[in-house]
């Protein structure tokens, strides 16, 4: 689980970067992470690996923005003073009960 937020932080700064030198908010920058299109499965053999991610909402959307802002606007208080995952999830993350939920689904 530590991976999969470590991998999420790390897609949303470098979308959040890449879409800051385009002067695009952080909100769209997050809509268009988790906006892509579905993809249709496909049928797998009974032996075959796949990999997928699951993303679920933050909480504290508003929160996680403004701070994302603020890490990545020369000037400010928070200017690159990066979180650690474990901070991510305890600010932003969703509950262990909604996480126990999804896992029980797949």
């Amino acid at each position: 689980m530590l991976a999969a937020v470590s991998t999420l932080v790390t897609m949303f700064v470098i979308v959040n970067m890449s879409y800051a030198r385009a002067k695009v908010s952080v909100g769209r920058a997050y809509q268009g992470m988790t906006s892509a299109k579905m993809i249709k499965p496909a049928h797998l053999s009974k032996h075959a690996t796949t990999n997928f991610d699951i993303i679920l909402k933050p909480r504290n959307k508003a929160e996680l923005f403004k701070n994302a802002e603020s890490v990545n606007t020369l000037g400010t208080a928070n200017f690159k003073q990066f979180i650690t995952p474990n901070e991510f999830t305890k600010k932003y993350g969703q509950p262990q009960s909604v996480i126990r939920v999804c896992l029980k689904t797949i």
